[in-house]
């Protein structure tokens, strides 16, 4: 585990001077599919966290060899996910981890957002 105290006491070393994160400007259009999203996606909390967890980069490289679109650390550590075109490279990457002697989860993403259903005051659905 990395505790968030520790990430950012780390990341304040290893920006020494430069304590904020430097700003992105782009277009909307990277945020239409999960190619400009990747391209975008970063977590300043990865350096810290695959020092204090080295198990994470073997993890991540299995995730992205297996196809994943997207494959970040998640909040300060230590868990990644990743975003995959298809179950079968999905669950390719889930055996891949647990080769690792890593736990793993699973899910799906929507396909589309549902309706938004709202019942009347005191009925009940």
């Amino acid at each position: 585990a990395m505790p968030t105290g520790d990430a950012f006491r780390r990341i304040a070393e290893l920006r020494g001077e430069r304590a904020a994160p430097e700003a992105l400007a782009f277009g909307s259009e990277l945020l239409e599919g999960w190619p400009g999203v990747s391209a975008l996606g970063e977590n300043d909390f990865e350096a810290p966290a695959f020092e204090r967890v080295p198990s994470l980069v073997p993890a991540r490289e299995a995730m992205q060899a297996a196809g994943a679109l997207v494959c970040l650390l998640a909040g300060s550590g230590a868990s990644l996910f990743a975003v995959y075109p298809s179950a079968e490279e999905r669950d390719a990457a889930e055996r891949a981890v647990r080769a690792l002697g890593l736990a793993t989860w699973t899910a799906q993403t929507l396909a589309e957002e549902p309706p938004v259903r709202v019942d009347p005051p005191g009925a009940s659905g």
